[in-house]
């Protein structure tokens, strides 16, 4: 997932594997209960406000078409809960299916480039 801030043309990226960090493990942003507000602390000690920041949401592939209710759901709905209760919206996402999705951020535009590897 990426966080923008339109006006100052800069923005952060968060690619976790996991949707929550069990209480035994260390915490690392590999989870995204942890990334994502890691990402808009890291933003906002920049100096950008809260209700200047959007987001978009990619990923979530399967391996194949029987996994797609697994991790990548989880992710996905940990990434909208936690944008839902900070307030930034999200302006696009493109998830699911079993396809790769290398991407190339063109953050002067927060303009997401998906390259889909089938």
């Amino acid at each position: 997932m990426c966080i923008f801030e339109r006006r100052q043309k800069w923005g952060g990226m968060s690619h976790f594997l996991f949707p929550r960090a069990d209480r035994k493990g260390k915490p690392t942003p590999q989870y995204g209960n942890l990334a994502i507000p890691a990402l808009i602390r890291m933003l906002r000690k920049l100096g950008f406000r809260i209700d200047h920041l959007e987001a978009q949401i990619f990923g979530r592939g399967s391996r194949s078409l029987e996994d797609s209710n697994g991790i990548g759901r989880d992710n996905t709905k940990i990434a909208r809960k936690i944008l839902k209760k900070r307030e930034i919206p999200l302006v696009s996402e493109d998830i699911g299916g079993v396809k790769g999705r290398p991407q190339t951020i063109h953050v002067h535009a927060f303009v997401l480039t998906n390259a889909s590897v089938i």
